[in-house]
Parts: C-alpha cells; structure tokens; sequence
C-alpha cells in the first residue's frame, strides 16, 4: 500500500514519476473514503458508491451489539461514545455507546435533556421506566396506557383535577379518590368475637351490665391494640366501634337487654346501643334477638375497655345465645375503626 507523506512529491521529483505519484494518492484516499463509506468506483463523469457505512454517519442496525468501527478491524473505544446501535433482535431498541459499552436504556439520552416533547404515540419496551423530577412536575397530556404496574411517590393529579396519594381533604365528588386523605383516616382495622364448639351455648344471662366473652382476634392492624381476658387495649385515637351480641328468651322469660362499651382503665368512656325486647307474646316458644351498639370514642390514653351486656331477664346457660349446633358457634362481636 502507498503511504501517505505530505512531504512528496519532492521538489526533485521526475517527469515520470508523477503519474505513479497520482496513483498512489488516490490509492491513499479510496482506503480513508471506504473506512467510513462504500466503495468508490466509475470515472469523474459517473462516480458510483461513497455513501456512508452502517454506523458511521448511519447507525448500526443489526441483532449483536457492535465491537468493531465501520471499517471492520478498528474496536470501539472511548472516541466511539454517541454511536448509536438499534438492536433488530430486541424490536430495534435504540443503545447509544458510552465510550466503553453499549448503554442498554433509553433514560441516558432522556435524562440528558432539557425536556421531551412528544407529538405522537410513544411506546416503552422495556421492563421498568423511571422519571425522576427531581424539580418541577412531570406532566403527561392525552391518553396514556400502563400495562404493569405505576408507582408514584409523590402525588399524582388527574385531569379532573383531583389527586392521587394527597393528605388534603377532598373538596369535589370526585376527590373521593384521594387514597393517602382515606389511608391516612383509617389508620386500621380490629376485629374481635366470642367462639364456641358447635353446640356450646352463649352462658347465662346476667340482670346488671357484665363483660361479654371475647376470646377470638380475627384480624388486627391497629398497632398497640390487643385482646386479653376478654378485655380490648387500644391506644390513643379517635376510633369508630360498631358491635352486636344475642340475648334468648322465651314466652316464659321474655327478656329486655342492652348492649354498652365502658372503659375499665384509660379514658373514662361509658356508650349504649339501643335496647332491644324478646318475646313472642301468647305462643309457648323461644326467640332469640340481638342487641347492637354504635359508637364514636376519643381516647386521650392507652384505655382498655369491655363491650358488656344486661337483660332484665335472667336464663342459665342459654341467655346469652342459643347455639345453632351448624357449626362454630359466634356469639358477642365487635370491629373496630381507628380514624386519626
């Protein structure tokens, strides 16, 4: 091959051997053209090839990540960084190289940005597409679907206006939404009754207000909370309680009775249902009815506390529940709501 020596020709050089002088520059220029470009062929009036080789001023589009330059024998290296390869295997997914290695997201070039600003549909194939704004708000205008999962750490605001994991308290119908304003409001849920063997009975039924067993914890989120000897520990709060209980009776003992929930340490909370009546009048049968309560309770302590029940009429073994011999016999009940 000629070399390439912008000292010749010399000064001295003679008459025959310019031409060969010719030939070896344009042997030096076709091997630099065609590192980069096709082949160059044909005369001044029809020169054909030229154009430029897949990744040099044209991607590389192919199924294997590039490890030579356009000429074939050169590696990448450090003044390759921002060649671009589209990967045919992989639904040609763009890869820009970093002057080391193929970089295999599309968030280099994204992050690199001052902002993107697409007119049209714009589609991710990769498994996971993090934004990260770090200042100011990420904003996505028309219609955008998520086949996977979204995770948003901040608050994300529909178009309707209202918001998505925001503490604010909802101002339209359609803030109900707001999961972090609900989340932050139900801080948990407990929920406690009194089980049986198929065909124990309830006990006896007592004339003034006594704790009804509660010796089984179904489901508790409510930290601090707890339920020994048929006792309820909660912490401080403001809760919502709902609670049911049967009380039996017969056309011989017909029977009044009340449900209530009353603090034994703590805040001092004392709050009724509404009383109920069991009696079928001029049969000789039996009834059975349930006694309720509702309340809302403010506990400035840690407070333990018993749903208790009375009935004006007293019966051993059945008064608080005849059982139904179905199956696991459930009698006294209450779940509770902690709000704040």
């Amino acid at each position: 091959m000629a070399d390439f020596d912008i000292a010749k020709p010399v000064d001295a050089l003679k008459i025959g051997d310019i031409p060969q002088w010719f030939r070896d520059v344009q042997i030096v220029l076709k091997d630099l053209i065609q590192r980069e470009h096709a082949t160059v062929a044909g005369t001044l009036a029809a020169i054909t090839g030229a154009e430029h080789k897949s990744g040099s001023a044209k991607a590389y589009v192919q199924d294997a990540a590039p490890t030579k330059r356009p000429d074939t024998s050169t590696n990448l290296g450090a003044d390759d960084a921002g060649r671009i390869w589209f990967d045919s295997d992989d639904d040609y997914l763009m890869h820009i190289h970093d002057g080391t290695d193929w970089d295999t997201t599309i968030e280099t070039m994204i992050n690199a940005m001052d902002g993107l600003n697409l007119a049209e549909n714009f589609a991710i194939g990769t498994d996971k597409f993090t934004v990260a704004a770090e200042d100011g708000d990420t904003a996505i205008d028309g219609d955008t679907t998520i086949g996977g999962t979204l995770d948003v750490t901040g608050i994300a605001t529909l178009g309707d206006g209202s918001k998505l994991a925001s503490d604010a308290a909802p101002d339209a119908d359609e803030d109900i939404v707001n999961k972090k304003y609900v989340d932050d409001r139900i801080k948990g849920w407990f929920y406690v009754r009194e089980e049986q063997a198929s065909g124990t009975a309830g006990g006896a039924s007592t004339a003034t207000f006594t704790a009804r067993t509660l010796n089984t914890e179904k489901y508790n989120s409510i930290n601090g909370a707890s339920l020994a000897a048929n006792r309820i520990t909660l912490p401080a709060g403001t809760y919502r309680m709902m609670a049911s209980a049967p009380c039996f009776c017969s056309a011989t003992s017909p029977a009044t009775h009340q449900l209530r929930i009353k603090s034994v340490s703590g805040t001092s909370i004392e709050q009724y249902g509404p009383a109920e009546f069991g009696w079928l009048y001029g049969v000789t049968t039996v009834c059975q009815s349930k006694s309720t309560l509702n309340a809302f309770v403010v506990l400035d302590q840690e407070t333990t506390l018993e749903l208790q029940h009375c009935s004006n009429a007293v019966r051993a073994t059945y008064g608080w529940g005849y059982a139904g011999n179905l199956g696991t016999e459930v009698y006294a009940e209450i779940e509770i709501w902690k709000l704040v």
